[in-house]
């Protein structure tokens, strides 16, 4: 994953000893939270799914977060980390507290125009597929091509979409990894 390997330098500006696996394990950790957003997603999910990543036990990825957040209390440059959380903090934060805060402040960073989107109907024979506008009024627009001759296909995906606030940039994503 591209973004993964931005977050594990963003992760080193304030990582103690640099090098070590369980930071990798919070670089991904973050980056599947991330994906979640605007939704928080429980640790054990998080770790579950880092964990099917990355072929280890969730609870082998929970130990390693919390040694990598451990190592960061101890060793790593605190005011780096404050400066990327954007607050400050007064006790070492837990290692649900560190992926959540990550991964709200690199998706802060990133652009989140919410996208309407609607069934793209096209030509003969008849096929369906998505299109999307920006709704705050900003240039934007979403298309994906004809895909299926059920427009009640094309209908369910248009409305999951709606309902999981999905952005361009998250779709782009999503459409890039297969899972659409």
């Amino acid at each position: 994953m591209i973004t993964m390997r931005k977050y594990a330098r963003e992760i080193a500006r304030f990582a103690g000893k640099h090098g070590r696996q369980c930071y990798d394990l919070l670089a991904c950790a973050v980056e599947v939270a991330r994906q979640y957003l605007p939704q928080e997603r429980a640790m054990q999910d998080i770790c579950a799914e880092v964990g099917a990543i990355c072929g280890k036990q969730p609870q082998t990825v929970y130990q390693a977060i919390a040694r990598a957040v451990k190592d960061i209390w101890e060793y790593g440059n605190i005011p780096n980390l404050e400066q990327v959380v954007g607050y400050t903090l007064c006790v070492k934060p837990s290692p649900k507290e560190l992926v959540i805060s990550l991964a709200e402040s690199f998706w802060n960073q990133e652009d989140h125009e919410t996208v309407e989107y609607s069934v793209l109907e096209s030509g003969i024979p008849r096929r369906y597929g998505i299109w999307g506008r920006n709704i705050s009024g900003g240039e934007c627009c979403v298309i994906i091509a004809p895909f299926s001759s059920q427009r009640e296909a094309a209908r369910r995906m248009a409305e999951r979409l709606n309902v999981e606030q999905v952005t361009a940039a998250m779709l782009k994503e999503w459409i890039l990894q297969g899972e659409i």
